[in-house]
């Protein structure tokens, strides 16, 4: 069966499990954007904690406007910050000096739009942890698409199940922490992340109401 995925900004575990237990993922390209989601958004692992890091947009809600079509803005100071904290949670972490350059040159060769950033970012987790990573997209929004709706994983106030525990750099000092985003896998569990996303059971995942 088909699934339905946003392209969000470094996805999630979750979003990454739904990739790697599917063969067939088609990308919404055509929803209107919406503020105070993980379409600009992600979690990382940081001494105290989740940390959220949000990617700046030239956006206004007074004109409606496709997500495909918003642009990052122009402050190119964000992601020297980005890569700032990145590098404070996860040097110490096992495989960081395996991928850092990988993931680095992200920020280097940004492109002017959140959509496409996006989906740099998604391309570059999936080839490292050898996911499949067909590219389709959609030619229409659907309100109810005949493919496994997981679009509400864009939602930052996703209700999930906990994720089986993995060692984690800050775990002596603050307890495993959950529903991070899949660098944390990948600089924690390195070659072993793919196998680690085929366990986890998307009947955990769970949308809340709105």
């Amino acid at each position: 069966m088909a699934v339905l995925l946003h392209p969000t900004y470094f996805p999630s575990i979750w979003t990454g499990a739904i990739v790697a237990q599917n063969r067939n993922i088609n990308w919404e390209q055509n929803d209107n954007y919406q503020k105070q989601t993980f379409r600009n958004r992600t979690r990382i692992l940081s001494p105290t904690g989740a940390l959220e890091l949000t990617v700046p947009v030239q956006f206004t809600q007074k004109n409606r406007q496709l997500y495909r079509d918003v642009l990052i803005s122009e402050d190119h100071a964000w992601k020297l910050k980005h890569w700032k904290s990145i590098t404070n949670s996860y040097s110490n972490s096992p495989f960081f000096e395996f991928y850092k350059d990988d993931i680095e040159e992200l920020f280097r060769s940004c492109p002017n739009k959140l959509f496409e950033f996006n989906l740099q970012c998604m391309q570059a987790l999936f080839e490292l942890m050898d996911l499949p990573a067909a590219q389709h997209f959609t030619s229409i929004f659907e309100k109810n698409p005949k493919e496994k709706d997981y679009r509400g994983m864009v939602d930052t106030q996703l209700i999930c199940s906990n994720n089986s525990r993995y060692i984690q750099v800050f775990e002596n000092d603050i307890g495993f922490v959950h529903n991070l985003n899949l660098l944390d896998l990948l600089f924690h569990m390195g070659p072993a992340s793919k196998r680690y996303l085929l366990r986890l059971s998307l009947e955990s995942i769970d949308f809340r109401e709105t």
